[in-house]
């Protein structure tokens, strides 16, 4: 996942550059964590049972590549899938923020 990127853009989109950077930063974390949270839900529902086990394995290591690689063998869309969670998530935080700016 483009942890990067996804991080970049809710900065500017949110305005998250004017918290002091320790705060900044663990709100990005958690923002990140939420999405990645929420991909994950959504491709297990596609996995076969004998995948999702093999999946939870790799998970109890917490390596971000190797789940990712992993779930990029077994969900051929899974890219799209994850372009969508963070288009929707980006969404989301934007009309919250943009509720409390209001």
């Amino acid at each position: 996942m483009p942890t990067a990127n996804l991080q970049q853009d809710l900065i500017k989109q949110l305005g998250i550059d004017r918290l002091p950077g320790e705060k900044q930063q663990a709100v990005l974390t958690a923002m990140t964590e939420a999405v990645l949270k929420r991909l994950v839900v959504r491709v297990l529902e596609k996995l076969p049972e004998a995948d999702r086990a093999e999946f939870e394995k790799t998970a109890k290591g917490r390596n971000a590549e190797k789940m990712t690689e992993f779930l990029k063998s077994k969900v051929p869309n899974f890219e799209e899938i994850t372009t969508q969670e963070v288009a929707n998530f980006k969404k989301e935080m934007t009309e919250t923020v943009n509720k409390l700016i209001s």
